[in-house]
């Protein structure tokens, strides 16, 4: 496996692994305060400045600083969408950044792949599509969450593409501390301008007893994922990276299956006849795609 392959691959376990904690820590944290307390860790990067020696000129560096926000803005139509939505019917939509995120590297980055890796993309898209939705035509309806999450796929989708072009002027580091310090602005801008956030993130460290662990956990996790997915960036074509990290969903029903026989309390995992063909043949697509990557 090449390294590129194992980060991008690596991405989507960790953003799995992250959403599997969300589940749990949700009954103390909002999905809100969530996206927020894991913009401020993202400040942990700035650590890394004494040690950069940073020669970007200042348009670079905003531009950087830009993709970063990009990224943690992301996820408030989402958190939108699912206000007014079923998050069943929300989550499959996340797949509109691979389509986005083709037509970018091609225009922008002047990105092109064999034909095999565009069927890989295909194939793996349908899948990770299919195994993260429950109801075809109800997902596909267009609403207000529709557009939402069209929204959220372009913040995303710039968020990643903007790395790979700067990436060409400078250190994986150097941009990485960039992308981080991002985060970490437009999360800290976002504390001080709402009261609202203030206190949903206040009263989920004050309740969160005996999760603080599990807390602090999810947000190494889910940075460690951010970190991956540019490595991958940095590596490999932006547009299979984006496809790859949409296999977030598989590894998340994975993990969710295992904890439903293991301790049911915690996740119920929908496990009827039809559900259970449906995500055969979305696994069955992913490891095909997976094969012609390699």
């Amino acid at each position: 496996m090449s390294a590129w392959l194992f980060f991008a691959l690596l991405a989507p376990c960790l953003f799995g692994l992250a959403n599997i904690f969300d589940k749990l820590l949700t009954k103390r944290f909002s999905a809100l305060s969530l996206n927020v307390a894991a913009g401020l860790v993202a400040g942990l990067g700035l650590l890394a400045i004494p040690f950069l020696d940073v020669n970007l000129p200042l348009l670079l560096v905003i531009v950087g600083l830009i993709a970063g926000a990009f990224w943690f803005l992301g996820g408030f139509p989402y958190f939108r969408a699912i206000a007014i939505e079923e998050p069943s019917r929300v989550a499959p939509l996340w797949q509109l950044s691979v389509p986005m995120t083709l037509l970018l590297a091609m225009v922008f980055l002047d990105e092109r792949l064999p034909a095999s890796s565009y069927a890989a993309m295909a194939l793996i898209f349908l899948g990770a599509f299919l195994v993260s939705v429950k109801d075809l035509r109800k997902t596909l309806r267009i609403t207000p969450a529709f557009w939402l999450m069209l929204l959220a796929n372009a913040l995303i989708t710039v968020s990643l593409v903007i790395p790979k072009w700067l990436y060409g002027f400078g250190s994986f580091l150097e941009i990485q501390t960039l992308l981080l310090a991002g985060n970490f602005a437009a999360a800290l801008l976002m504390l001080l301008a709402s009261g609202k956030v203030r206190k949903e993130v206040v009263r989920g460290l004050k309740d969160s007893g005996g999760v603080r662990l599990l807390f602090l956990v999810r947000m190494a996790v889910e940075t460690s994922a951010y970190v991956a997915v540019n490595l991958a960036l940095l590596m490999g074509p932006a547009s299979l990276t984006v496809a790859l990290d949409g296999l977030s969903g598989f590894f998340v029903f994975i993990a969710a299956t295992a904890i439903s026989f293991w301790r049911p309390s915690l996740f119920r995992e929908e496990l009827d006849r039809k559900t259970l063909l449906t995500k055969a043949v979305a696994i069955s697509l992913i490891m095909l795609g997976l094969f012609l990557l390699q």
